[in-house]
């Protein structure tokens, strides 16, 4: 028969071997899906702040366009060409090369084509006698400056730009072509050489080799030699292979299939042959549905997917590393829990015999700690169910004492009221008959006298009446307060009391059960003040809104913050044994929800006290008789 501890070792091969390939396979997923997503999200990113390059790039070179061409004397020249106007626009177009960077050439050319000004690289190439104009008349750019019906920017082909008298082609360029009108006659028009390698610039200026590349592509159906050149590439010798009559276009680098999705797509994501990612988004500069750009990036997917293969290379390295380890611990960790087990079940043992002291204590995994803490804690409830059971009994023996203190405190009360009625009359009889000092003696007998009466009467009412009645009333609580006044000057002798009654504070109530809540706040103040010199408590009867309150405060040592909470508990006191039964203070707390009530105790160590006890009013309508 397998044991325990063989029967655990398995287990945790087991388990551990499954917990392993599982959580690998899933962390595998789940950091695969991650990583696409990762990737996607850095593709749109990457390709969006491409775009935002080259719209910032159209927008600003469309603004120097307009803000040349809003020149007025460039009109008044296309209308009357005078050396003077010539002179002020060459000035112009130079000290505006000189300003803007982005700036290649400025020309002005009439309607027929010809050059009337021309400012390039720093030099005013209409102010050379030796230089042979040229005629854009014939030029692509222009013919469709001539075909465009409308006022604002257009541009032409994004190019490498060579004069016929040059021998090498200078970096790529736009030109920006705006018309210029005298009212609704179109006289010419301004052409700016704008710099295109700025955009390579731009572009290449957030190129991580190592994670992501980009690049821009033509998509052209008007001229098939420009349809899939790159204007754009890391590689330049790429780029233009409609001017340098290569062959490196889009569908020989990538393949005719790429090309088709790139071109019948607006946007998408396309995976290349050796695994990396391409996004690409379309970008119309030309106002032309024939005529667009492609703006491309490929991300590496050896940079973004390089965990995710070693994850994958190392999986049986890691069951094998996995397996090893299990089978060397599974021996101890079946022994660290067989152990504490036999702990338990010895000390189950001794608490099944009867030792209630036996303590269970493991040191070991969460949970037999929580099952040594269950133990320990159902020991604990059941002594102290036995001790409260012994506390009880000696509870309820002492509530019998003090209900046979009531009837005879009644006989007593019943007995000395005679004598004492004997007194009251006989000494206002002799006070009658005296005079000066003799008669105030008579008379402070006779106040003495019936003081104690007082005090009779109040215990004989209060041990006559029946605390378990359920009956209720409107009662006023001054009212109630003052007919115990002579019982709280017996408990509270040679202590200040002080009185603070409003009128008019009516609740709905069981009086006896009311009296036997303020004689109860009055006892817990008079214990608290009972030792201290000055003690004084304070009875105050107010109304707070809808409510009304009794107020009982002291200026006692106050009640410590650890025992606030338990003060309310059935036999729950801080005396010392056989000086309090701990029941005064919950029999007010129920008194207090049974007439659906609150009570809020605010005390401050060595300040003294406040019981404040709420209670909802209710409206007087006549009751006086059966209150007062």
């Amino acid at each position: 028969m397998m044991t325990l501890k063989r029967r655990l070792s398995l287990y945790t091969i087991i388990l551990t071997l499954t917990f392993v390939t599982v959580t690998t396979a899933i962390y595998y997923f789940i950091s695969l899906e991650f990583l696409k997503r990762e990737l996607s999200s850095q593709g749109r990113l990457i390709i969006s702040e491409n775009i935002t390059v080259l719209e910032t790039y159209f927008q600003n070179t469309r603004a120097i366009a307009h803000s040349v061409g809003s020149n007025q004397d460039l009109v008044k020249f296309l209308l009357n060409p005078t050396p003077s106007l010539k002179d002020r626009i060459e000035s112009e177009f130079l000290n505006i090369y000189k300003k803007v960077p982005l700036v290649q050439a400025i020309r002005l050319v009439d309607s027929t084509g010809k050059i009337r000004v021309f400012v390039k690289e720093g030099k005013i190439l209409s102010r050379i006698a030796r230089y042979k104009n040229i005629n854009l008349k014939s030029k692509t750019f222009f013919q469709q400056a001539i075909a465009y019906p409308g006022r604002d920017v257009i541009f032409s082909n994004m190019e490498r730009g060579k004069l016929p008298v040059e021998k090498s082609f200078c970096p790529s360029m736009v030109r920006a072509i705006l018309p210029l009108y005298h009212n609704d006659q179109r006289l010419g028009f301004l052409v700016l050489n704008i710099w295109g390698n700025k955009i390579g610039e731009a572009i290449n200026g957030q190129e991580d080799a190592g994670r992501k590349r980009s690049f821009l592509v033509e998509v052209n159906r008007r001229d098939k030699k420009r349809n899939g050149i790159f204007l754009y590439h890391w590689n330049e010798k790429y780029e233009f292979a409609n001017q340098f009559h290569t062959d490196y276009t889009f569908p020989k680098i990538y393949g005719e299939k790429l090309w088709s999705t790139l071109v019948s797509r607006p946007s998408g994501v396309l995976k290349l042959r050796n695994g990396d990612v391409l996004f690409f988004d379309t970008f119309s500069p030309y106002n032309d549905s024939l005529r667009y750009w492609k703006v491309c990036s490929i991300l590496n997917h050896r940079y973004f997917y390089g965990s995710i293969m070693m994850i994958k290379r190392s999986y049986f390295v890691i069951l094998f590393i996995s397996l090893v380890l299990v089978v060397f611990l599974s021996n101890r960790i079946s022994d660290s829990f067989t152990k504490p087990i036999s702990h338990i079940v010895e000390k189950l043992e001794f608490i099944g015999k009867g030792n209630l002291e036996a303590q269970v204590d493991v040191k070991g995994d969460y949970e037999l700690q929580v099952i040594s803490s269950s133990i320990n804690n159902m020991t604990r409830s059941l002594k102290k169910y036995i001790e409260e059971l012994h506390e009880s009994r000696k509870k309820l023996e002492l509530m019998d004492r003090l209900s046979s203190l009531g009837t005879l405190s009644a006989g007593i009360a019943h007995e000395l009221s005679t004598p004492l009625n004997s007194i009251i009359i006989l000494s206002d009889l002799l006070s009658s008959s005296l005079h000066g000092k003799d008669r105030e003696e008579a008379l402070t007998i006779k106040n003495q006298a019936e003081r104690c009466v007082r005090i009779i009467q109040g215990l004989r009412e209060f041990s006559s009446r029946k605390i378990d009645d359920k009956s209720t009333e409107p009662i006023s609580l001054s009212s109630v307060v003052r007919t115990l006044v002579p019982m709280i000057e017996l408990y509270t002798h040679k202590k200040t009391v002080e009185y603070h009654l409003e009128e008019g504070c009516y609740i709905l109530g069981n009086r006896v059960q009311i009296e036997q809540l303020i004689i109860n706040l009055v006892l817990n103040s008079a214990d608290a003040v009972s030792d201290i010199k000055g003690g004084k408590i304070v009875i105050k009867v107010e109304s707070s809104g809808s409510n009304c309150k009794i107020i009982v405060e002291d200026n006692g040592p106050g009640i410590p913050e650890d025992v606030k909470n338990r003060i309310f508990d059935p036999f729950f006191t801080t005396k010392a044994d056989g000086e309090g039964t701990g029941l005064g203070l919950s029999i007010v707390h129920g008194i207090v929800k049974s007439h659906g009530g609150k009570i809020e105790v605010n005390s401050t160590p060595g300040k003294g006290t406040r019981f404040v006890v709420s209670f909802p009013g209710v409206e007087r309508k006549n009751h006086e008789n059966n209150v007062d």
